[in-house]
């Protein structure tokens, strides 16, 4: 299961993962790793109740930093469902949860400025973002800089959204990133030139877009649905 995971094999990762789980219960990494494969593999179902149980699991043992992390995860694979409102009574739970003393992690200043930015208080979603890239680390950062980077071409501020989501693409181009989070990456950008009329840069980071999916052998799902999607608009403009 780890060997077909990190090849990017992700269905028959959780074929084998569940086979595991099935003979003895999962530590908690291997748990991460198997809901990170549901989650880019489409089961979204599966992912849920996955991302449930480890966020008991970390909550348990103390670890509130990765229950909240967890907590963005199980968010975004119920938002990505399209079941908004469960996904909102989630983030509600979680602050229960995880008590009032607890730092509230920057993962889940996430949906925050989400909800800002589509509810048109677009300066307070800039606030927040802003202070995520200042202040996180790891895969966070570039999650945040291509929210950020959209929600400033949304707001007509084309350019500083061009340069945020340049830096996101300079983070996955030169260090690569999670199949989580390289999609969304990868989407956000050419969305965003598509938006900004920036096809030259589109056609450039669709490239490389291109040579990531074609790695795969599965394609199903949101995620690279989405991906497939913008690749095929700037065909179509290619002719």
């Amino acid at each position: 299961a780890r060997k077909l995971h990190r090849a990017s094999r992700w269905d028959e990762a959780c074929a084998e993962y569940a086979a595991a789980d099935a003979e003895e219960s999962l530590a908690v990494e291997d748990l991460e790793a198997y809901a990170e494969a549901t989650q880019a593999s489409a089961r979204g179902d599966e992912a849920v109740a996955l991302l449930h149980r480890l966020f008991g699991l970390r909550v348990d043992t103390g670890e509130l930093d990765d229950a909240a992390q967890v907590a963005f995860w199980l968010w975004w694979a119920l938002f990505t469902n399209n079941d908004v409102v469960r996904a909102s009574g989630w983030l509600r739970q979680t602050s229960r949860t995880l008590g009032p003393d607890t730092p509230t992690s920057l993962w889940l200043k996430i949906p925050e400025a989400m909800f800002y930015g589509t509810t048109g208080d677009r300066s307070r979603a800039h606030e927040l973002l802003r202070a995520i890239v200042d202040e996180g680390e790891g895969e966070l950062v570039p999650w945040a800089l291509s929210m950020w980077g959209q929600t400033l071409i949304d707001d007509g501020r084309l350019q500083d959204g061009l340069d945020r989501l340049e830096e996101a693409m300079a983070i996955l181009l030169d260090h690569g990133l999670s199949p989580r989070i390289t999609p969304w990456i990868y989407c956000a950008a050419v969305r965003g030139c598509c938006l900004a009329r920036d096809f030259a840069r589109a056609r450039a980071w669709n490239r490389s877009m291109a040579r990531w999916l074609d790695s795969l052998n599965s394609l199903g799902g949101a995620y690279l649905g989405n991906c497939r999607i913008y690749r095929s608009r700037l065909m179509l403009l290619n002719g």
